[in-house]
């Protein structure tokens, strides 16, 4: 019987076809490994990338070429909703109080829009200040209550600017998918000449545009 003292050291790395697969086999993990971290990475960097794409920069709701990604020129359907807001005044705003009120009178608009609007609804800001709401499976009395909804609680907000604390308005214009054939480029227009129409009666309120609603039916809410 051979004893063996001391401590056994290893003079060369281990030979043998186990060892060797165990080394191989590590190297292929690794570089696995490597490849999915890059994979996942470059995915999350592209979709930074479409989001910041996507997204309204200074209100971080979507962008004109968003929404009309989202809906294309496929057809709303019955039942779609799409309501403009117009600011009133804005203008002035930014002549009177600075431009970094103006931004927050934006940002302000932009809460209370989102505040308002259903999970299934897509707010976005598609001009200046001129935003949008598109509100799919409702009715055009349920869509003018949304509207007449976030006009009363944005005129009640108070923003701070230069010449101290002030209020602003919104006026919208409502329109309805009419046939199965529409498209959102379509109901827009219709939404927008009911918008021209609110502005010519005296701003601050909501303006439906269909054939079967008529002013006297949805009078202006005060404030």
């Amino acid at each position: 019987m051979i004893y063996l003292k001391g401590p056994l050291i290893m003079t060369a790395p281990p030979s043998g076809w186990a060892e060797d697969v165990n080394s191989t086999m590590g190297l292929i993990g690794l570089t696995a490994i490597g490849a999915l971290s890059l994979a996942l990475n470059q995915a999350r960097v592209a979709r930074q990338h479409r989001d910041d794409a996507n997204t309204d920069v200074l209100t971080g709701l979507l962008n004109r070429r968003a929404v009309f990604d989202q809906f294309g020129w496929r057809p709303l359907g019955v039942g779609t909703a799409v309501m403009i807001f117009d600011l009133d005044h804005f203008k002035s705003i930014n002549d009177r109080h600075g431009h970094a009120s103006g931004d927050e009178t934006l940002k302000r608009f932009a809460y209370v829009l989102r505040l308002n609007a259903s999970a299934a609804a897509a707010t976005a800001r598609i001009g200046g200040e001129e935003f949008l709401l598109v509100l799919p499976k409702t009715s055009e009395d349920h869509a003018i209550r949304v509207a007449e909804a976030v006009r009363i609680v944005f005129a009640r907000e108070i923003m701070q600017g230069a010449d101290g604390a002030f209020h602003s308005t919104v006026s919208s214009g409502v329109s309805m998918g009419s046939s199965e054939a529409d498209t959102l480029d379509q109901a827009l227009r219709r939404a927008d000449q009911a918008l021209y129409a609110a502005k010519r009666a005296g701003r601050n309120q909501v303006a439906p545009l269909s054939a079967s609603t008529t002013w006297a039916e949805h009078p202006k809410t005060a404030v």
